[in-house]
């Protein structure tokens, strides 16, 4: 295999794994919230909030991509919400 190729890899391998920690981190985040809405008798999902935080990224493809993660997170949310 080409070197230039190869060592590309192991950068976008070593990128993956940084996006795994700061995806694992904003679930541990969006489950501490959604306990805490639960404890205040608050709605665990906050659509305003969600567009808040899609509008910081411009770029369409981005967005699409971070929308995914924050439908996971919604996800995580409400299952953690039923009784």
């Amino acid at each position: 295999m080409d070197g230039i190729i190869k060592t590309l890899r192991e950068s976008i391998d070593a990128t993956d794994l940084l996006l795994l920690a700061a995806i694992r981190r904003r679930l541990q985040l969006v489950k501490m919230i959604g306990a805490r809405k639960r404890e205040m008798g608050i709605a665990a999902v906050d659509a305003e909030r969600e567009q808040v935080i899609l509008g910081k990224v411009k770029d369409v493809r981005e967005r699409t991509a971070y929308a995914a993660v924050i439908a996971e997170c919604r996800a995580v949310v409400l299952e953690e919400a039923l009784p």
